[in-house]
């Protein structure tokens, strides 16, 4: 028996390109469309559903934004300490985290970070070098020389997530302060990764995809339609 076709789940009015000059790599309007009206594809709701990162390893369909979780909280810490004219430090960081993951995240959406499995490569040669380890995966609990680990942890050139790494070198343009700020997030993520008990660690994703970023494009929609469904608020992709 004839499969009756089913209807577009989204109308594509218009496609624009950015940059618009010719490409030989770009996708072609009507391949953009064929991605977009494919049967699996569907809107997501951003209050349940963690902000992963916009990045073309990616093996899913997620709601995205540059950084993810992690630059979002590293947005707002930076609007919270120069609104109080706080001085920031690893402990009220810390609690800050903390109190965010367990009021705001949850199993089904936890906190999201992510790397990449060429930076962790780097960082076991280098914590290797530095302790006479013999370090071969990322640890799951506290490891030994600590304080080493979040030192290679830290630096510019570890992070896998590109926005992460761009916000650290380009802080100004990504609406941080100072770098400090975010070195103190990663260390305090990483401490509770490590040492917090189960109800936070199951609220808590670290992701190491894997291999080079070798993503061509990001796809942006917009919905700009007056319907109220909770289906169709978001408009991350």
């Amino acid at each position: 028996m004839p499969q009756t076709p089913q209807e577009p789940l989204i109308t594509i009015e218009k496609v624009n390109h950015s940059p618009p000059f010719p490409s030989k790599d770009r996708y072609k309007e009507e391949e953009v469309y064929e991605h977009l009206t494919h049967s699996s594809f569907s809107w997501g709701n951003i209050k349940h559903n963690s902000i992963c990162c916009i990045d073309g390893r990616q093996t899913s369909p997620l709601l995205g934004s540059p950084g993810g979780d992690f630059v979002e909280f590293a947005n707002a810490l930076n609007v919270y300490f120069l609104k109080t004219n706080i001085q920031p430090t690893e402990q009220i960081i810390t609690d800050l985290l903390k109190d965010f993951i367990l009021s705001k995240c949850s199993n089904n959406r936890p906190f999201y970070f992510h790397t990449d499995s060429i930076r962790i490569e780097e960082i076991l040669k280098q914590v290797n070098e530095r302790t006479n380890g013999n370090y071969n995966a990322f640890p799951t609990q506290k490891p030994e020389n600590l304080e080493i680990w979040l030192d290679e942890l830290c630096k510019i050139e570890a992070q896998g997530c590109g926005h992460l790494r761009l916000c650290m070198q380009n802080y100004v343009h990504y609406g941080v302060s100072n770098i400090e700020t975010v070195q103190l997030l990663l260390k305090s993520y990483f401490k509770l990764f490590w040492e917090a008990d189960k109800i936070i660690r199951d609220r808590m994703t670290f992701q190491i995809v894997i291999g080079p970023l070798v993503a061509k494009a990001i796809l942006v929609l917009s919905n700009d339609s007056n319907d109220s469904n909770d289906s169709n608020d978001s408009n991350d992709s």
